[in-house]
């Protein structure tokens, strides 16, 4: 008897399963948005997204021939021989050493430093920040250059949003002067990033001569005078900025809102960002090593500003990693930003599940926003679709076309128990396209 319940019980279920794939087939519905993220995609690497102006000399530094690096004097005479001006010395150097040197992960956890020399990191191919910023002083002052080793904190590899910077300096980088003019250059952080213990390598470009606003979200060094800034911050301030990445930056996004990395709440917070319209986001809340309910979370674009609403379950501290990317882009989102948030309560609060068409099609949802809906109610729908020719609300088996005005599409919809979902017809036949789905209770 036992063993029948259980085959009846399989049998159910996998009929269950069969059903949800056909309505997704049917219907056109892909999978909740969820994001490749940095670190499991090559695509995400920079080198796919090289500035224009570097290309040249970029190619020459990375086709140096081996008879070139065996000694830093020989090193640089040929990377900076066919360099136009200084600028280019410098990015023939910093290209140079982001693609040959390793970070000695060794040497890094284990606190025993190896040879971090000029000219031991040539031969190893390895090292620290400390040797990665010899290197580069020595191969800039064969070239004739002025370069500065600069001491000081850093926000890089195991740092979490909100975490205290300690007493003792962690990290060292360059300060180049090109015409008279002190520019910021971190060659460690430009080769890759610690992950897990292990190095992965990944150029970054955004550590070249880094506008000094942005460089100070992660370093801060030791003389104030080396963060080149009209108004230099303090420990403190630097501690409470939020955790902002390289690619925060090349998106050209903005803090609209939350200035400080730890937002303190009673169980709600609404997040903005200035965006570029073609930026799109996702989102990953986490308590601890746990992740949320991504319907807790919910993301609009409005014109040029980003709106990230976050209703947090229970009372508790919460990581917030924002990940963006171009709707161009074909590579997996990129890491962005953290925030820490730190809630006195809890609310359970749902939002409606978005979809990937709702996202590339630039759609926006005026109401309903709230994912559960009353069944047996009559509820009203109002959502801007660009470009779509038909919306329709699927509730159980009937379908309900909202009214079309320009790009809005309105109407009252009554709910059945259920999934109800909200598609899109955009020309191309009988197909539709997922765009939102809602839970009838």
């Amino acid at each position: 008897m036992k063993q029948l319940i259980i085959l009846i019980i399989l049998i159910l279920f996998s009929f269950q399963l069969y059903a949800t794939e056909q309505y997704n087939k049917q219907y056109n519905l892909d999978t909740p948005v969820s994001p490749t993220f940095p670190g499991q995609d090559k695509d995400s690497d920079d080198d796919s997204d090289e500035q224009s102006d570097y290309v040249a000399i970029d190619r020459h530094a990375l086709n140096t021939p081996s008879n070139a690096e065996s000694s830093t004097e020989k090193l640089s005479k040929y990377l900076t021989s066919t360099a136009k001006n200084d600028r280019e010395k410098f990015r023939a150097i910093f290209r140079w050493i982001a693609n040959n040197i390793n970070y000695d992960t060794q040497s890094y956890f284990s606190g025993q430093p190896g040879d971090n020399t000029a000219e031991g990191v040539l031969s190893s191919r390895k090292s620290v920040c400390e040797g990665y910023s010899t290197l580069f002083n020595e191969l800039a002052k064969h070239a004739g250059l002025e370069s500065v080793k600069i001491s000081g904190f850093s926000k890089g590899g195991g740092y979490k949003v909100g975490s205290k910077i300690g007493n003792k300096p962690d990290h060292a980088w360059n300060a180049v002067k090109i015409d008279d003019k002190w520019y910021l250059i971190d060659s460690t952080w430009g080769a890759g990033y610690v992950q897990n213990q292990g190095y992965v390598k990944q150029f970054q470009k955004h550590y070249f001569l880094t506008p000094p606003d942005q460089f100070i979200y992660d370093h801060l060094p030791e003389d104030s005078k080396w963060q080149l800034l009209k108004n230099p911050i303090s420990k403190q301030e630097f501690e409470k900025l939020p955790h902002l990445k390289g690619h925060f930056f090349a998106y050209n996004l903005k803090l609209k809102s939350h200035k400080h990395g730890i937002i303190r709440t009673k169980y709600k917070v609404k997040i903005k960002l200035s965006s570029p319209e073609d930026v799109l986001f996702t989102v990953r809340l986490s308590k601890g090593s746990s992740e949320q309910n991504n319907r807790h979370l919910f993301i609009e674009k409005s014109s040029n500003t980003a709106t990230i609403s976050v209703y947090l379950p229970s009372k508790g501290t919460y990581t917030l990693r924002i990940f963006a990317k171009k709707r161009s882009e074909k590579k997996s989102y990129a890491w962005v930003m953290d925030y820490m948030i730190k809630s006195t309560s809890g609310m359970k609060y749902y939002f409606v599940q978005t979809f990937g068409a709702y996202h590339d099609k630039n759609a926006y949802i005026y109401y309903p926003k709230k994912g559960n809906l009353k069944s047996g109610k009559y509820i009203s729908f109002k959502i801007k679709v660009p470009s779509a020719d038909k919306v329709a609300v699927i509730s159980g088996s009937k379908w309900f076309h909202l009214k079309k005005s320009g790009d809005i599409f309105k109407g009252k919809v009554k709910i059945s128990s259920g999934r109800v979902s909200l598609m899109a017809n955009f020309s191309d036949g009988n197909s539709y396209a997922g765009l939102l789905e809602y839970k009838g209770y």
